[in-house]
């Protein structure tokens, strides 16, 4: 077997690249953006994901990145690439900070983060084990809103003082929560200095030019769309939409 050899210099996908940056300027601006990744493995979608968070630590203004992976041997735990992406970031705040970034979501919040429960709710209001909680009187359909809309509120809260780089990847191994989150970002349309970037290996979905794909067009590059928050994530070289609803199948 020929031997593989890897660069540390990213050569190619600039105009992935290019719309990766506008998005970012934008999202630094206060207009948040949203941007899909979609291809098949192996054809540096990862590789561009991180040759872009390396370039955001280089800008006068840095983002913080956020980096939530799925893994199949996570896909039946809700949130779980949201609690691993999370988690070390939120537990590194000091207490007032992370109590002002929460905001009203703190107790969904301490639910996806149990650790940093005592530190989120404060002393007066631990309430998660000890009685009644606000998510009681949450009907049982809106839940995942409660949870998305405390994490979008996060997000939004955190980026007055820091623009923010959300990284959803692999979608396609994610738990229906996490992809139920994605829908619900892709849907947002209040601003904010937030940018999120979700990678999805369409491996999985009909090739382009079958008779399930109903698309002549024959897929080689990585697919990389920008959005407006008011807009859904969309496949633009597919030729077919990929909605914030397709996120949650």
């Amino acid at each position: 077997m020929p031997a593989r050899h890897s660069s540390d210099r990213f050569v190619g996908r600039e105009r992935e690249l290019t719309k990766l940056a506008v998005a970012l300027e934008s999202a630094a601006a206060g207009a948040s953006r949203r941007v899909l990744l979609a291809g098949e493995g192996g054809i540096g979608t990862s590789r561009l994901i991180t040759e872009t968070t390396r370039r955001v630590a280089l800008l006068d203004e840095p983002f913080r990145v956020i980096r939530c992976t799925a893994l199949p041997a996570r896909g039946a735990t809700a949130y779980a690439p949201i609690a691993t992406g999370f988690g070390p970031w939120l537990a590194d705040l000091a207490d007032d900070e992370l109590r002002r970034v929460a905001g009203p979501g703190a107790e969904p919040l301490a639910r996806l983060l149990p650790t940093l429960a005592p530190r989120l709710l404060g002393a007066e209001d631990r309430t998660i084990s000890t009685g009644r909680t606000r998510r009681d009187g949450v009907a049982p359909e809106r839940r995942a809103a409660w949870m998305s809309e405390a994490i979008h509120g996060l997000l939004d809260r955190a980026g007055e003082r820091q623009p923010i780089l959300l990284i959803l990847e692999d979608l396609h191994h994610a738990d229906a929560a996490t992809r139920g989150l994605a829908a619900f970002l892709a849907r947002v349309t209040r601003p904010a200095r937030l940018c999120v970037i979700a990678r999805r290996n369409d491996r999985s979905r009909p090739r382009l030019g079958s008779k399930r794909s109903g698309c002549s067009h024959r897929r080689t590059n990585t697919s990389c769309t920008t959005s407006s928050a008011s807009a859904s994530f969309d496949r633009t070289l597919t030729a077919s939409p990929f909605t914030a609803a397709a996120c949650s199948r």
